[in-house]
Parts: C-alpha cells; structure tokens; sequence
C-alpha cells in the first residue's frame, strides 16, 4: 500500500490472488458467468471457464498451492437454482465438484485442506447462517461429510477470507430486516407525519392489511422461525398471532365480506395454496393453487378479488376469483420481466396500476377494469417498490440513487413526496378511512468481523 492506483482492466470483479501473488483471477462478463486469469501487472489475460446458459459464478478462490481455481455457481431460474463449489485445474481444466447445496452462501480453502462454507439455516432468513467444514484432497475432492463448527442464530457469515497464515477468519456480518412502521395520512394537505416503528422485535415484519375497523394491522412474520399472520394495534399492545403453523402464512388481506385471505406454502415449494378464513370463525379453507411469484389483491368495498400471474413470455395474466374457487381470466397486461410487477387494486374494484421497471424510470399502468381505458405515468430515475390507491390516486414506495420516498402520484400523473428514508420502503397499505399509512421498512446492517481457533 501507499503508492498510486492503477487500473487493470475493467469489467472484471469478484477478483482473487494467487497464493503467491503472481496471479489475478477474476469474473468477467455482464451475465458474471466467465472466469479469467491475468498477471497481477494485468498483462496476459485468458478465459478459462464459463458457466453456461443459465449460470452465474458468485465467489473465487484459489487452491492453497495455486494450482486450482475453487468458485461457487449458481445455475437456473430464480427459486430453482442449484448451487455448487466446485475446483478446476487452471492449465487443464479439468474439475471437481466439491459439495452442492442450495442454501450455500460463501466459502474459503484452507491451508490444513479444509473447505469452510456458510450455510443458510433451513426454513429460516439469508441472516441465520452457520460455518461448516469439508475436508478435501489437492484436487478439490471431498474426504467425507461436512461437519457443523458453529451454532448460531441471526447470525451471518458472508465473503468468508483467511490470512495467509489461515489463522483467522475475516467474514462479513450482513443482514437487513423488514419491520412495519405506521403514519398518520392528511387527506386535505396531503402531507403525512413522521411514520413510528410497530414491529419491535428482531426479526422480518412485512404488512398485510388492516382490520375492517382499521384499528390493528395484520402482519405476517418469522419470529416462529417461519411466517405467521399476526395482529397489532399501533401506540401500544401486544402482537397477537392470527394464523400459525409450520409452513409459511404470507401476504394476509381482507376481503370486502372481512373473510381472511392468504398464502399458505413451504419455504422451498414451487406452489402455493391461497387459503380462506371466513369471518364466522370457520376453519381456513384452500381456494386455488397458484405458482411461486403469483399475487392476489381484494377490493376493501366491493366483491371482487383479483389473481395476478406472470408469464413466461412476460406478460401478466389477472383473473377475479371466488371464495368457492372459481376464477376466470379478465385482462392481460405486459410486463418487463418475466417476475411479477408492483400491483394494486383501487378500494371500489373499479380500477388496478400495474408498475413496469424500465432503465430510466417506471412505468405506471391504470387501467379501468369495466371500460379497458387506460393510462401511463412515467416515474423518472426510481424503482417502484409497491403501491397502494388512495383518495383518487395512489401511493408508491420507491427507491432511486437519491433515497427511497413515500410518493402520492394523483389522476393528472402529478407527485408529491410523503416521507423520505434511508432505508428501503415497500408494501404500502392504506387504512379503510384512509387515514393512516402501513409501511415495510428494510434496515440494512453490514459490519467485518474476525474469528479465531475455527
């Protein structure tokens, strides 16, 4: 250190040095799915490997005697991917499989011929992970099972490094976590109060809905160690637990009638079960199955539901259905990716917005369900991460390279800024009078830490 930088080639990250210093390997490519090998002086570059279709390399290492490039991979579609560590002789290229599991986060090869990785917790956020170790040969093969070395929760282990004498450990503590905060809405000067924190616990909190009184906010939450839908009433209380159960109870809303509605699926399942509690107490009962990526929005004053679907050929199919499960295709809207976009329903059913992520901005859709009429409002340089409709008009939750905003975008296409933040903003849902505001909040929390005597 202390000299003057220089650059050696761009388009070139997740970088890694030989043991010896002599070498730079490094991931190239916009898709991240090439490997490459230069001098350290940047001189004399080569590929060496690549992913193919589908695949993306996610961390590099080198062998403790340089001669292999051991790099983690992730291959297939999002919710489907399989991911691997694997080591490739850099001269021959030929390789090794080192150990695949899904829930892989990072790894490092040790001198002693150990492969260290973290582990997602099954069933529970990126945030839980835990160290374990493999023994492998020079080549990268493994020599028996992995073995757990750590047992923590809310804990990570991310980019995991070692010193050159690989007595410590460099990792990195990262995490965010999703709380519910509530604001006070002025329907006459459009302005809101500073939202105030709802979920005090630490784990994730995203809203759902209100109560038909408008007096609790339904929730769905890990604190189980998977999702429940819970019930709390902003300024004071406690959380009270809705539906519970092993698997996992998200995105819980209400329909006009004040029956219950909500998805009901395991944590690695490619389907869900939409499920209904009617408000006379009965047992829930399944409506519909849909894939992993569908969503449902209920009208708060008229009979009508709505089942969103993205398609393979990017578009997005809605269907109204029924607490009998009966459902029928209404509308088809384009989408920009093949992942569903921010969707809401307006309170009386008559109209939806659909917002379509483009490289300058957002796209906002309206569409009259009853006359097809339509419009679009571009909502420059931000992301939006949610909507909900309110007074005659919607509020979004963005993010840009300037912050994240609470914005009232009204029939003119005209927006006002509600509330600014430096943390991630998403979900909206307004209460039935209109007077208040439920928000998702992403803390985000990313420290180095050092571990000895592993």
């Amino acid at each position: 250190f202390g000299g003057e930088p220089r650059k050696l080639r761009d388009d070139a990250g997740r970088s890694a040095v030989s043991p010896d210093g002599k070498r730079i390997a490094f991931v190239s490519g916009r898709a991240e799915a090439e490997i490459w090998v230069m001098q350290a002086n940047g001189e004399q570059p080569r590929r060496i490997a690549e992913a193919g279709e589908g695949g993306r390399f996610l961390q590099l290492q080198w062998s403790p005697d340089g001669k292999r490039i051991a790099f983690m991979k992730s291959q297939g579609a999002e919710g489907k991917q399989q991911v691997t560590i694997e080591s490739q002789a850099v001269e021959t290229g030929e390789r090794t499989l080192m150990l695949a599991d899904p829930l892989l986060q990072s790894f490092c090869w040790t001198t002693d011929g150990r492969l260290l990785v973290s582990l997602q917790q099954p069933a529970r956020s990126a945030s839980d992970t835990n160290l374990w170790q493999l023994r492998v040969a020079a080549d990268g093969r493994p020599q028996g099972k992995p073995q757990k070395i750590t047992n923590r929760s809310g804990f990570s282990f991310w980019d995991l490094s070692l010193t050159a004498d690989g007595k410590r450990l460099a990792f990195v503590k990262s995490g965010s976590q999703g709380d519910v905060y509530v604001g006070q809405l002025d329907r006459r000067t459009l302005q809101l109060q500073e939202p105030r924190r709802l979920t005090l616990d630490d784990h994730n909190d995203w809203p759902g809905a209100w109560s038909e009184d408008g007096k609790q906010v339904l929730f769905f939450s890990d604190r189980n160690g998977n999702f429940d839908i819970l019930r709390q009433a902003p300024g004071g209380g406690l959380a009270e637990e809705v539906v519970g159960g092993p698997d996992d109870k998200t995105e819980a809303q209400l329909n006009s009638a004040g029956a219950l509605l909500y998805w009901d699926s395991e944590r690695d399942g490619d389907r869900m079960r939409l499920m209904a509690a009617k408000a006379n107490g009965a047992a829930p009962v399944k409506i519909l199955e849909a894939p992993r990526g569908a969503a449902f929005r209920c009208a708060q004053n008229k009979n009508l539901c709505l089942l969103s679907e993205p398609t393979r050929e990017k578009q997005v199919v809605f269907s109204k259905f029924d607490l009998e499960g009966n459902h029928q295709e209404i509308l088809r809207m384009p989408a920009t990716t093949e992942n569903m976009p921010a969707w809401a329903l307006a309170a009386d059913g008559s109209r939806i917005a659909v917002a379509n992520i483009g490289e300058a901005g957002t796209q906002l859709r309206t569409q009259e369900l009853s006359s097809g009429n339509s419009h679009e409002f571009i909502i420059k340089g931000r992301t939006v991460t949610g909507i909900t409709a309110w007074r005659t008009g919607w509020l979004l939750t963005t993010a840009s390279p300037r912050g994240n905003e609470l914005l009232y975008l009204n029939e003119k296409g005209e927006t006002r800024e509600l509330w600014k933040s430096s943390s991630v903003l998403s979900r909206p849902v307004v209460s039935p009078d209109g007077s208040r505001v439920a928000i998702g909040v992403s803390s985000q929390d990313s420290n180095v830490w050092v571990l000895e005597n592993f």
